[in-house]
């Protein structure tokens, strides 16, 4: 038997020795664990997590003191401690962490007991807050760069008397000169503040190392904005070697010169590099290689200011040679000197290497790696300290790039770098360490739990609607750099005063962003997050030993999953709640397992994916119902008023595209069909698919699709995703029958797919004479081996509509409080019987005769038939004209009046008009489109658009002639249709979420789960 009928099976440990140790026969099952990790409800980061347990300690096995128990000297502080769970054969850690304290428990002899409390890594992090050092600090101090054999970075406070050495048990460097300045110059991002020389001198003494014949110095030079009025020395190294002493100087011109001198003084050489160093912030370094009997030198400045972490930097640099002279081993370093004159040039970070290559890959360390991603800063701080960390990201979409690293605590530096990024940063569960979940890691993902209210196990939510998080009027500046604001002027959470809006909610964030261009993107997007317009469910609590069929979704659940909830109780807002996890709490025992998930809104990180299946569309600025529907109607007259048109396309004949519960109306030939969950779902799918598996014997084996009704001469589209399991050809067509059942002819579309590789197949066939019904065919070419399995999701076949866009369909749409999902959508069409497919009904003729025709039809269009319309011979005009439909046109309304026509011979003078007409069906007034001469034996489209005047309630649509042709010169018309400007109709299935209401016309109708833009 499985959880709840026997127990949970939770099982402790201890890490002794490097071993886990399983201790759960220790543990007190009877008396509930409890579990609580990640970000609490309206907490803003996330907290230490924990566990609590009662341990059975009657020998002091558990007393870390005491030498008679087996765990002495291996349990302690900080011991690692892991909850793990096997409900259904399978083992789910749900806690890692440390054990800072085990109490002494007060009992009777005979039984003691001692409850611990393990807590993740944060609580450690949050009690070591010393500021981490500066960015180029940890690079040149870091133990891997074992060729540095002195460094002062030159850090030191306001007060200092000398500078420490960074290096283990290495002298300071003292001020040998009066005028240093400590900790006067701060404007390099990657150090903490370093001194000025004034009219001072420093000198260090390095400590004695193995020479190699090379030395290789490298520091900060801030030079100042003013020159000095005579060269001046900045830095010297005196050494063994007979080029005994080298002093690097800067010129009044603003460039740096390089003397080299023996022991008794001699100047051996001299250089200058040509770059003005005045005003600048640089890296500057000085190389001296023994090169035979000589020593080559290389003077070079890196500027920071326009070293980027993409792109790297340019190196200026001058390099000569002195000849017959050795370097030996540099002995002491010198900054400033005794003459003084330096004035407000600030020096910094003086390392002396062994070796020229000591410096590699330092330059990222040099701007404080200002433009790293904040995935990458984080897990490069984590690796440094030695603190695992895992990350979840999306490759194709990098966190945000963030500034410069400043001297902070650890926590504070990984903290901020999330917070410019907007992901969360938490615990791990598996093991000792953080984990962080990007901005884009949060966006748009599958729903990893997907909860029905109904289905029982889980507590009625308590939605919480308040301006706790409600922020419309934000201020993001970055930090040292500029700032930009994003204010919500309109909308029921906008800044105007009740009742049009909350009134004014300010919030002003400063962020470590890389760059000026990332803050309005920015502010806007915590605009976004900020007046989202729905309620929030802190807490959601499912009791898991009623729902076992929850354990495994509910145990891979990770902080910052997207979770659903549907089917709540009538009280609650209807619909499917959209949540995002920040943590949970657990409470369980061995038979009850208790989870409470610690929920934020989800909705406004739903954003647009080019490639996902439902948040892939736009739908228009604005739209609304243009007539009252009640709880029970599937078509849905709905117009714009705002931005771009929806996308059209037919009612599909066939009735279960999406296979939603079953395989009703698909069948196997030549193989077998199942209905299984879309794999590798994307845009244009549905979440259930056929897989068709061919039995390797017949020819062209296919999952087809019931018989449909079509008329012949029709157009039809065919379209839908399919992919096979092997690289091959692969049809979806459609195959003809006649009014009997036999077959006439297949319209093939046959494309070649990569194996697991998902295709959009759409072609327009023309249902060929005599065709009475036609099926689809999800084919698999010749004779095709079993495993050459193919798979088909929301294949359908619609009649063949201008400007289509079958692959947009079905579209979720929220209404009024209500969700429904349309199938198909058409520009709407007020008057009857356009394509006359079966008869004339709806049309007459004015001034002219009109007859219902099939042997002139517009062929290319599907068109079946035609309306031949023959003059009176002596009127000036005619035409064939719709029936008036009253009370269907508001005064105000634009339409769009369109006819497809032809002349036989040429010559007619053709054109398209509207004939509006009062409340009581009076004609009123009519409005004429412009008309052309009709070239020969062409059907040509006419169009033209209209305004209804006032006091108009129905028109009637005409396509006319003017100009007094004969009886015996026939025309002919098509495809007349009225059209209001910006309307569409929709097919809808109604209460997708469980709710079906009536609405009034106005009604809002937009995109349930818009694609909108994310940061």
């Amino acid at each position: 038997m499985a959880f709840p009928d026997s127990p949970l099976g939770i099982r402790v440990e201890i890490q002794a020795g490097g071993v886990w140790l399983d201790i759960s026969g220790d543990v007190l099952t009877a008396q509930s664990i409890e579990i609580i990790t990640g970000i609490l409800p309206e907490a803003a980061q996330a907290d230490a997590g924990t566990v609590r347990l009662i341990l059975r300690n009657t020998a002091g096995r558990y007393s870390p003191r005491n030498p008679r128990s087996d765990l002495f000297g291996l349990i302690g502080r900080n011991t690692p401690l892991r909850v793990t769970v096997v409900p259904l054969g399978t083992a789910l850690v749900r806690f890692v962490g440390e054990v800072s304290e085990w109490p002494t428990s007060s009992a009777s002899p005979f039984y003691a007991t001692t409850t611990i409390t393990a807590s993740g890594i944060l609580r450690r992090l949050k009690q070591g807050t010393s500021p981490l050092q500066s960015a180029v600090r940890r690079e040149f101090a870091h133990p891997s760069r074992t060729s540095i054999v002195a460094y002062w970075p030159l850090e030191d406070g306001s007060a200092a008397t000398e500078f420490a050495s960074a290096l283990p048990g290495a002298a300071p460097m003292r001020i040998t000169t009066a005028g240093i300045k400590p900790g006067a110059y701060s404007a390099y991002a990657a150090s903490d503040v370093l001194p000025t020389l004034g009219d001072g001198a420093l000198t260090g003494a390095v400590p004695a190392y193995a020479t190699t014949g090379q030395s290789a110095l490298r520091l900060f030079l801030a030079a100042g904005e003013q020159a000095p009025e005579a060269e001046v020395v900045l830095w010297s190294l005196t050494g063994t070697g007979s080029a005994a002493r080298w002093t690097v100087g800067l010129t009044p011109e603003g460039n740096l010169r390089l003397r080299a001198y023996a022991a008794n003084g001699t100047q051996l050489t001299t250089a200058f590099l040509a770059f003005n160093v005045l005003g600048k912030r640089v890296s500057a370094g000085l190389d001296l290689v023994q090169t035979g009997a000589d020593v080559a030198w290389r003077l070079y400045v890196i500027d920071t200011a326009t070293y980027t972490y993409a792109g790297g930097g340019s190196v200026q640099g001058w390099s000569g040679t002195v000849a017959g002279r050795t370097v030996g081993r540099i002995t002491h370093i010198g900054a400033g000197n005794s003459a003084g004159g330096a004035g407000e040039a600030a020096l910094g970070h003086i390392a002396l290497a062994s070796a020229t290559s000591a410096y590699g890959a330092t330059g990222t360390a040099m701007i404080g790696w200002a433009g790293e991603t904040a995935a990458t800063r984080i897990s490069r701080l984590g690796a440094e300290e030695q603190i695992p960390v895992s990350i979840t990201a999306v490759q194709t979409t990098p966190s945000e790039r963030v500034g410069a690293q400043t001297p902070a605590a650890l926590l504070d530096l990984v903290q901020e770098a999330a917070d410019a990024d907007g992901g969360l940063l938490h615990e791990s569960r598996d093991a000792v360490g953080l984990a962080y979940r990007t901005r884009s890691a949060l966006c748009t993902q599958p729903p990893a739990l997907v909860l029905d209210y109904a289905a029982g196990g889980i507590a009625t939510p308590t939605p919480v609607d308040d301006d706790q998080t409600l922020s419309n009027d934000r201020t993001i500046t970055r930090a040292g750099g500029s700032s930009a604001r994003a204010v919500l002027e309109s909308g029921p959470l906008s800044v105007l005063p009740p009742p049009n809006g909350v009134g004014r909610y300010t919030d002003a964030v400063t962020l470590s962003l890389h760059s000026d261009d990332q803050i309005a993107p920015q502010a806007w997007w915590r605009l976004h997050l900020g007046t989202w317009d729905e309620p929030r469910y802190p807490e959601i609590t499912i009791a898991l030993h009623q729902r076992p069929d929850l354990i495994a979704q509910v145990g891979a659940l990770r902080v910052g999953d997207r979770i659903t909830l549907a089917n709540l109780p009538d009280h609650l807002p209807p619909g499917i709640a959209e949540l995002q996890l920040t943590g949970y709490r657990e409470v369980l025992d061995d038979f009850t397992w208790e989870v409470t998930l610690y929920c934020r809104p989800g909705g406004p990180y739903l954003v647009a994916v080019a490639d996902d299946p439902e948040y892939a569309i736009a739908g228009s600025d604005g739209s609304e119902l243009a007539s009252a529907v009640d709880a029970t109607a599937t078509q849905l007259d709905v117009q714009v008023t705002a931005g771009p048109l929806w996308p059209v396309a037919a009612v599909p004949l066939n009735l279960n595209p999406d296979m939603v519960n079953s395989l009703d109306g698909w069948a196997g030939f030549g193989g077998t069909v199942d209905r299984i969950p879309t794999p590798d779902q994307g845009a244009a799918m549905g979440p259930w698919a056929v897989q068709f598996t061919p039995n390797g014997t017949e020819q062209y084996p296919n999952a087809g699709s019931d018989l449909l009704p079509v008329t012949a001469g029709r157009r039809y589209t065919l379209s839908g995703c399919m992919r096979c399991a092997t690289t091959r050809n692969v049809d979806l067509n459609a195959n003809w029958f006649t009014a009997s059942g036999a077959y006439l002819a297949t319209g093939a579309n046959s494309q070649r797919v990569e194996a697991d590789t998902w295709e959009w197949f759409e072609r327009t066939f023309t249902a060929p004479a005599g065709a009475a019904s036609a099926n689809i065919a999800a084919t698999v070419a010749n004779y095709p081996p079993p495993t050459d399995v193919l798979t088909a999701t929301r294949v359908t076949l619609r009649p063949t509509l201008d400007d289509e866009m079958p692959d947009a369909f079905p579209i979720a749409l929220s209404i009024g409080g209500e969700e429904v999902s349309a199938t198909a959508a058409e520009p709407t069409t007020i008057n009857a019987n356009p394509e006359v497919l079966v008869d004339a009904d709806g049309w007459f003729g004015y001034l002219a005769s009109i007859a219902r025709v099939t042997d002139v039809v517009h062929a290319a269009r599907g068109a079946v038939a035609s309306l031949r319309v023959t003059p009176d011979g002596t009127s000036p005009s005619g035409s064939v004209n719709g029936v008036s439909v009253p009370g269907t046109v508001t005064p105000g309304t634009s339409f769009t009046a369109v006819a497809w026509v032809y002349s036989p011979a040429g010559g007619h003078q053709l054109g398209v008009c509207v004939d509006w007409i009062n409340a009581s069906g009076a004609y009123m007034t009519t409005a004429l489109g412009p008309s052309s001469s009709v070239p020969a034996a062409t059907w040509v489209r006419l169009e033209g658009t209209f305004t209804a005047p006032a006091g108009t309630a129905g028109a009637s649509v005409r396509a006319r002639h003017t100009g007094t042709p004969p009886a015996t010169a026939p025309w002919y018309a098509w495809g007349i249709r009225l059209r209001p400007v910006g309307r569409h109709t929709f097919t809808v299935i109604r209460g997708t979420a469980g709710l079906a209401l009536a609405h009034p016309a106005g009604t809002p109708v937009q995109v349930a789960r818009p694609a909108l833009a994310a940061l």
